[in-house]
């Protein structure tokens, strides 16, 4: 193929010149590169083919015999002549070689070229030729490509890793990194970070101060410093904490070119190390014994309280198991019942006693949580304990102060009850008494009247009789005894006196009676007769035996047995006596058939009284009542609630005695009076 510059130099043989045309035909004749050329077709607007050398001819698509002499827009396609046209014309403008980069398509697969396309002038310096040299750089591409490719591999597989890995050069700069750490450094592509050094990050110049310092020790020393702990300000402002790793890189001579880092963000790791740090300082200071177990018993943890009240070092906390820090009963109740609830409703508390390393029982409160799995298998106890020795002294010196008060209340309401009831009593008694004295005096004067009247009244009856026998009545006379009925006043006149009599012997018994109740004038301790204690209060009651609602008497039924005299006070028996007889009425109130009987009868050293009536008894739920001070079942203004709690006093505290009762509803109640016939 003829050049496209072909004429004999005139120094082609002189040896110490160059020869343009001979250096010319030497390239393009060079099979390596190709090489064609084009002449300029009014300025620029089309190009022809002038001339191929074989390196074209081999590898072009279209023989160059149809190229030859044809114009670049007869022969390729539109974009293909719109591309060449484009970097030809560069070519023309700057008058300086442009450099192309084309791929190209043949039958042996896909081919690159690169293009230098150099301007030709003519003797006018007018560019009217172009000499394209095209190299075939296949082989180059495919292995940048290559290369490329597993670049893009390994920085898929470095931005799939979870820890963050950048590299820098000698200077600190960074040569590239995986997305998680541009990710971090506040930059969306890898690329951003390279040729960048950590004072353009956004972390705190003292953190950068620091990275660049130990990059530079790492490398100087050429080794490795694995698992830094360093803090850093991220680009969202976050303040994280990272465990690096930084390792020195070589090349292929073996020199430190860069640094290798992979670091980890263990932020949440570190606050809850910090987190957990914290509270085993507090269980730590705690003073409550917290302790964590296995479901066997053995600790796993014990605090520093807990290490003190049993005496075991921390080394030897592991070997300790519950059992032994605790009595075996209290080890028993939590095995059979602590755990179980803890296992159920995932927490117990209660009380329950430990031993000291001294072996003194120590009471605790205490509380058991149970730590299980997601799948609910149980995977340890922990458990806390404060001691309540002194809580427990306390409430038994407030339960003792509770007792002596409540012990006080109790004897200032009896006192108050006795003080109320004696003075009831005593303005009762002395009422009686008075009552008593004022009809003693008028009673016991008729009294002893009526025994001259009935004597006088006889005489002048037998007087009256001699009279009639001896002289014969007048007229007049014999009206008068028939008008006043004398026979009838002689036979009835006696008889009144007589009832007189019996009237004024039964209000001196009665007086009698008032007396003997109130015994004003012997409250000291005495010997009398029950019985008449016992008498004398139905007399005081005897205008309530008839009762208001029932159409009939209360029958009283005795049934008096032998009893000795009895060594007692008498007044407040007899008290005794009217607060159950009273009672005993009120309950009688609405029978139709009502009935209290007395029983007394001697039994040892013991006079026993029972009354009993047939009301309707008392509720079970208020009988262990009856007896307390102010405790009433009457309407608020119809009983003070004292009455049995004093006679209950007057009985077993005054005369040692016994008071008890019996009742059930629908079928009565009795009361029952044991007093010892001497006091001792």
């Amino acid at each position: 193929m003829t050049t496209a510059f072909s004429n004999s130099s005139p120094i082609a043989d002189d040896p110490s010149t160059i020869d343009p045309v001979a250096v010319y035909d030497a390239v393009w004749n060079d099979l390596n590169d190709g090489m064609y050329a084009l002449t300029v077709l009014e300025a620029g607007v089309d190009f022809r083919f002038i001339a191929f050398n074989q390196a074209v001819a081999d590898y072009s698509i279209l023989p160059t015999d149809e190229l030859q002499g044809k114009r670049l827009s007869e022969v390729l396609p539109p974009e293909r002549v719109k591309l060449y046209h484009h970097y030809y014309n560069q070519c023309l403008k700057t008058g300086k070689t442009t450099v192309l980069e084309e791929q190209l398509s043949i039958s042996s697969g896909e081919t690159w070229w690169h293009l230098n396309i150099y301007p030709v002038r003519n003797s006018s310096g007018e560019i009217y030729q172009l000499l394209v040299s095209a190299t075939d750089i296949t082989r180059q591409r495919q292995a940048e490509m290559a290369l490329e490719k597993s670049k893009q591999i390994l920085q898929q597989v470095i931005d799939s890793m979870p820890a963050a890995i950048f590299w820098k050069d000698l200077d600190s700069r960074y040569l590239g990194c995986n997305q998680a750490f541009a990710d971090i450094a506040g930059h969306e592509t890898v690329t951003e970070m390279v040729g960048k050094n950590d004072y353009d990050m956004p972390w705190k110049k003292e953190e950068s101060d620091w990275f660049v310092a130990c990059d530079r020790r790492i490398m100087k020393a050429d080794r490795a410093e694995l698992n830094i702990i360093e803090p850093q300000l991220q680009a969202d402002n976050r303040q994280a904490w990272l465990r690096t790793s930084k390792i020195p890189l070589h090349d292929a001579n073996g020199s430190v070119f860069g640094i290798l880092g992979v670091l980890e963000d263990i932020t949440d790791r570190k606050q809850a190390q910090d987190e957990q740090a914290r509270l085993l300082a507090i269980l730590e200071a705690t003073p409550d014994i917290v302790g964590i177990t296995d479901t066997d018993g053995n600790h796993h943890y014990l605090n520093k309280a807990g290490q003190l009240m049993f005496g075991v070092s921390p080394d030897h906390v592991s070997q300790l198991n519950i059992s032994q820090t605790m009595p075996p009963e209290v080890a028993n109740m939590l095995l059979a019942e602590a755990l179980p609830v803890a296992e159920k409703q995932g927490i117990w508390s209660g009380e329950s006693v430990i031993c000291d390393a001294q072996g003194q029982e120590v009471p605790v409160s205490h509380v058991v949580i149970c730590h299980q799995s997601a799948e609910g298998k149980i995977q340890y106890f922990s458990s806390i304990k404060r001691d309540i020795s002194d809580r427990k002294a306390a409430e038994i010196h407030l339960k003792q102060q509770s007792e002596e008060l409540s012990e006080a209340l109790t004897q200032l309401q009896q006192t108050q009850a006795q003080i109320i009831q004696a003075e009831k009593m005593s303005s009762l008694g002395q009422m009686v008494a008075g009552v008593a004295h004022e009809i003693n005096n008028p009673v016991n004067f008729i009294h002893g009247n009526l025994q001259p009247a009935c004597t006088y009244t006889k005489e002048l009856l037998d007087l009256i009789d001699i009279y009639a026998q001896t002289y014969t009545a007048t007229p007049d006379i014999e009206a008068i005894l028939e008008n006043i009925e004398i026979d009838f006043i002689r036979e009835d006149l006696p008889k009144l006196l007589n009832s007189m009599v019996m009237g004024t012997d039964r209000i001196r018994e009665i007086v009698l009676s008032l007396r003997n109740f109130s015994r004003l004038d012997e409250s000291d301790l005495k010997t009398v007769d029950i019985h008449e204690g016992i008498d004398s209060t139905l007399v005081i009651l005897n205008h309530r035996l008839k009762t208001e609602n029932s159409t009939q008497a209360i029958e009283v039924i005795k049934h008096y047995g032998e009893l000795p005299l009895v060594d007692c006070y008498p007044s407040q028996i007899n008290q005794v006596f009217m607060n159950i007889l009273a009672n005993a009425i009120d309950a009688l109130a609405d029978h139709p058939k009502p009935r209290i009987t007395i029983t007394t009868e001697s039994q040892g050293d013991f006079a026993n009284i029972r009354i009993d009536d047939n009301g309707p008894g008392m509720p079970q739920a208020i009988q262990s009542q009856i007896l307390n001070p102010f405790f009433t079942t009457k309407p608020v203004g119809k009983g003070t609630g004292m009455g049995m709690s004093i006679s209950y006093q007057i009985v077993t505290e005054k005369h040692g005695g016994l008071l008890t009762f019996a009742s059930e509803e629908g079928q009565g109640t009795e009361f029952s009076i044991s007093i010892p016939s001497q006091q001792i």
